[in-house]
């Protein structure tokens, strides 16, 4: 994954960990912490970490990733289906606790129907809030409904994580006008364009694109 404000700014490349799918149970450890290592050693800014029902839980991924590295950020995939906005920011906050390290994350919407991105956007911005606030959140949404909820430990504001949107599909292209989180696309994707393509970096986050090496 490659992030940018600009052409000319700064360019923050993302490796990709290796997936528990195509490696052995005995060798998936290994070739995590080896992937990590080498990301930090080549001057990467994190490593994705992708999410999925065939794949082992990303979250407990991210802390193989610090655990072997000192400043590379685990960007881990969050879907709303599968993870509440609270047990998402609460794990944050927690890594950043324990670690004193910030970690990126990748939103992606369930599907590409345009109610999974509305609720794409609803669960970043009650994402943000916790992470955000200072004690407690009320939130009344469509899809999530909360009322005085009590959030620890706090996230210093210099922890907080970058937030980038899985874009490829037009209904999450929306969302980077309603929040203020960086767009990423897939260079395979003929709609791909993150470079003046109009309102797509109104917001000041720049974008991201997201290539294959062979």
């Amino acid at each position: 994954v490659m992030s940018y404000g600009d052409l000319a700014g700064e360019v923050k490349i993302y490796s990709t960990a290796p997936q528990s799918r195509d490696c052995t149970q005995s060798e998936y450890l290994l070739k995590l912490a080896d992937a990590a290592r080498w990301s930090e050693r080549y001057g990467c800014r994190g490593i994705l970490i992708d999410a999925g029902d065939n794949l082992c839980e990303p979250w407990i991924l991210a802390s193989v990733v610090l655990q072997n590295t000192t400043t590379l950020r685990p960007l881990v995939t969050i879907q709303p289906g599968s993870l509440p906005p609270f047990s998402a920011a609460k794990t944050i906050a927690t890594y950043a606790f324990l670690y004193r390290r910030q970690l990126s994350v990748r939103m992606l919407a369930d599907d590409d129907r345009q109610e999974s991105a509305d609720r794409l956007i609803e669960y970043t911005t009650v994402l943000k809030q916790f992470l955000e606030c200072e004690g407690t959140v009320t939130f009344e949404g469509q899809y999530y409904s909360i009322t005085d909820q009590e959030f620890a430990p706090p996230l210093p504001a210099t922890l907080m994580p970058e937030i980038l949107i899985d874009a490829e599909h037009e209904a999450a292209r929306n969302i980077t006008a309603t929040l203020v989180v960086t767009p990423q696309f897939d260079a395979a994707s003929p709609d791909a364009s993150p470079v003046g393509s109009p309102g797509l970096s109104a917001n000041g986050a720049g974008c991201g694109i997201h290539l294959g090496v062979f």
